[in-house]
């Protein structure tokens, strides 16, 4: 079966889904994917004016989907990202960083992840937990990522909020310093498979195709020194140094970002819904029964 997976951004910390693709994982499962790559608003499920088949992306869209029409079809079906992958990287060491440290920095002095919602909400209930208004945080920059790593190289940004490989390139260039990892706020449904209930439907048996798919990529990568998948997946990455690639993929390893299966983590979607429901972006109960099959 032919299968075409929507992606809204090239990130390290879809490795498993890449590894699932060069290893022959989809294949082995009589799949073939092909990927494409483009922001997709929350709101909408549309690429280039029709649905791919599958979207490689985080529940936050079913949840805010099924709040707005109850009637929604859109599903979770795969979760390969379990913790929050993206840091905080300062332009100085910190090692006594604490989250409630940035209400006395200057609003232009942080520099916030703009090409897609969810690191920031995050961020924001972060902090908001550790009592940084939502007055401080209104001011924060929202930089393109080339504008945040360029102002962190220069005098703009005290921090920034990148995920891999940009954090892992600052540090080992000696330009950045870890602050704060985000996966430490534990689990955290973040990025896996989306697909419409009708597409399931007609094809009996795909969920499990691609839940035994990625679980191999998942495995493979936790199974392995980062060098190893980084080879395997470099090519997604030509711009990245191999290196680099390796050590963020170590670096994510530690930090638990993905877990040994690709099944839906009922304790990491419940912290993402409180996380929603707590900032206003939903403002209505969705139940995981309404977007998990």
């Amino acid at each position: 079966m032919r299968l075409t997976v929507h992606q809204n951004l090239h990130a390290v910390f879809y490795a498993p889904f890449y590894v699932a693709v060069e290893c022959g994982f989809f294949g082995a499962q009589d799949l073939e994917v092909t990927i494409t790559t483009g922001v997709v608003p929350i709101g909408s499920n549309m690429v280039a004016g029709r649905e791919p088949d599958l979207l490689f992306g985080g529940p936050i869209r079913a949840f805010v989907q099924h709040a707005e029409n109850p009637e929604s079809d859109l599903q979770f079906i795969a979760e390969v990202v379990r913790r929050d992958p993206f840091m905080l990287i300062g332009r100085k060491a910190n090692e006594t960083f604490r989250l409630a440290d940035l209400a006395d920095l200057s609003g232009k002095r942080v520099g916030l992840f703009s090409l897609v919602e969810t690191p920031a909400l995050c961020l924001t209930w972060d902090l908001l937990q550790h009592g940084v208004g939502r007055e401080a945080i209104a001011r924060f920059a929202k930089p393109t990522i080339e504008e945040a790593i360029h102002g962190l190289r220069g005098d703009r940004f005290d921090v920034i909020q990148v995920p891999e490989p940009y954090a892992s390139d600052l540090i080992m260039a000696g330009e950045g310093h870890l602050w704060h990892a985000a996966a430490r706020r534990g689990p955290t449904s973040y990025s896996g498979i989306l697909a419409r209930k009708h597409r399931l439907n007609g094809a009996p048996g795909l969920i499990v195709q691609i839940n035994e798919a990625l679980a191999q990529g998942c495995r493979y990568v936790l199974d392995n020194p980062g060098e190893k998948p980084a080879g395997l997946i470099a090519r997604h990455f030509p711009t990245v140094r191999e290196d680099v690639l390796a050590t963020a993929i170590d670096r994510y390893s530690d930090l638990g970002i993905w877990a040994p299966s690709a099944d839906v983590s009922s304790e990491g979607l419940e912290a993402l819904h409180r996380i929603l429901f707590d900032l206003g972006i939903l403002t209505r109960t969705t139940t995981q029964a309404q977007i998990v099959l």
